[in-house]
């Protein structure tokens, strides 16, 4: 038997110490090289999560262009079967779009204004009420009134 210190058994543990920090140590190194790969995996890569996140984004919004396309295509296809089977939806989009009109009759289209015109326009037609209300009053000046009996 040999005793509890002896030179043997010392550098048997010193053996066994090197070893077991070699382990940690390579223990950590993979720790680390696996925890790069997970965050290069999700974060960076063509399957990441960000770029998941975004091409979600984009179907989403794609799939609404794609429903306000079908239902454009279903109105337009509404009227252009309208069309072909009533003669007078021809003739309302005619005068509506093309301001068509038959023989005798009066066309009048009426355009948008913008904040300016309307404004100029309104002054103008004060103006114009206020200069026909002293016209009527210069008339009423200048008769001789009858008294009544």
């Amino acid at each position: 038997m040999t005793p509890r210190r002896s030179p043997e058994r010392l550098c048997f543990l010193r053996i066994d110490l090197r070893a077991t920090f070699a382990r940690r140590r390579f223990l950590r190194l993979a720790a680390v090289l696996i925890g790069l790969w997970v965050a290069y995996t999700f974060l960076l890569s063509e399957h990441s999560l960000i770029r998941t996140v975004r091409l979600k984004r984009e179907n989403g919004r794609l799939q609404a262009a794609i429903e306000r396309t079908r239902a454009e295509t279903d109105s337009l296809r509404t009227l252009s079967d309208r069309i072909r089977e009533d003669p007078e939806a021809i003739e309302r989009i005619a005068r509506e779009q093309f301001h068509l009109q038959r023989e005798g009759e009066r066309t009048y289209v009426f355009l948008p204004l913008d904040e300016a015109e309307r404004e100029g326009i309104l002054r103008e037609a004060e103006r114009s009420e206020a200069d026909h209300a002293s016209d009527l009053e210069e008339e009423e000046g200048g008769k001789e009134v009858a008294p009544t009996p």
